[in-house]
């Protein structure tokens, strides 16, 4: 018994002194995120890698640059489709569309986002519902190169039948082919779809809230924080929304997630969150 609580013990240190040492070498965080959930994942990484022990894997991704960018995505989500989970997103742009109608000049958050897919769904959506001229975005996530990356509003042309088929069955009225351009193996979203946009970097376990939108769009995996960092989110939502503000929580993951205070569920199933 005391062998194997001494290894479950290495093995908790193990894995803090990985995260500590891939956030000061690689500037990427994730020492907030689930030990568990990050455990599971270090675990597939390491049989998939034939690596026998954490402090072997932290020695190849500190001295071996083949291995950090494939732990990497290892410890992240894929990014998400153009329009992924169209039935949801058709649920938030009848919920969101009235409400923005309502306020002279709304404000949107998009938390967390990671890819350009995260971003421009909603230009569009804005776009088609004549309201973008007069809506600010406002982009965020804690990786400042993937937010660069985002920013460039691109996307691979093989993608683009799929992403053309969640377009329609998300709501559009019109054709994914009026609001990107093909440039030789990918597709840029047209520059009247940046325009109100505001990108920073921001760590949403950590930081204050930066203003107040009349909808917030989480694209974090809130079900992967911490409780305390899952605490310190929902204060930044509540303290970042007026009354009747709109909270999305878009990552498929989300219903693990309990009832966030001060607000009410208008779809929980689709993870879609009102003010009060």
């Amino acid at each position: 018994m005391i062998a194997m609580n001494l290894a479950a013990d290495t093995e908790i240190l193990e894995v803090s002194l990985l995260l500590e040492a891939i956030f000061q070498r690689f500037g990427r965080d994730f020492r907030h995120y689930n030990r568990e959930n990050v455990r599971e994942k270090l675990r597939c990484f390491m049989a998939a890698h034939s690596v026998s022990t954490l402090s072997a894997l932290q020695e190849k991704v500190l001295h071996d640059a083949r291995y950090i960018e494939p732990l990497l995505r290892a410890l992240e989500n894929p990014p998400p489709a153009l329009f992924e989970h169209p039935e949801r997103l058709l649920k938030l742009r009848e919920t969101l569309v009235p409400w923005l109608r309502s306020c002279p000049a709304p404000r949107i958050w998009i938390v967390d986002a990671i890819a350009a897919e995260q971003i421009f769904w909603l230009s569009i959506l804005l776009q088609e519902e004549n309201l973008l001229h007069k809506t600010q975005i406002y982009v965020t996530a804690s990786d400042a190169e993937r937010l660069a990356e985002a920013r460039r509003g691109r996307f691979a042309a093989n993608l683009f039948a799929l992403y053309a088929e969640n377009y329609r069955r998300a709501g559009g009225n019109s054709s994914l082919v009026d609001y990107c351009v093909r440039v030789e193996d990918s597709f840029i979203f047209n520059a009247e779809l940046h325009t109100n946009i505001t990108w920073a970097e921001y760590h949403l376990g950590r930081d204050a809230s930066l203003n107040e939108f009349e909808a917030i769009i989480c694209c974090a995996d809130l079900s992967a924080f911490t409780l305390q960092r899952r605490h310190h989110a929902n204060q930044v939502f509540r303290e970042s929304q007026p009354m009747f503000g709109v909270l999305a929580l878009v990552n498929e993951n989300f219903v693990a997630i309990s009832d966030i205070p001060h607000y009410r569920a208008l779809y929980r199933a689709y993870g879609i969150y009102q003010r009060c």
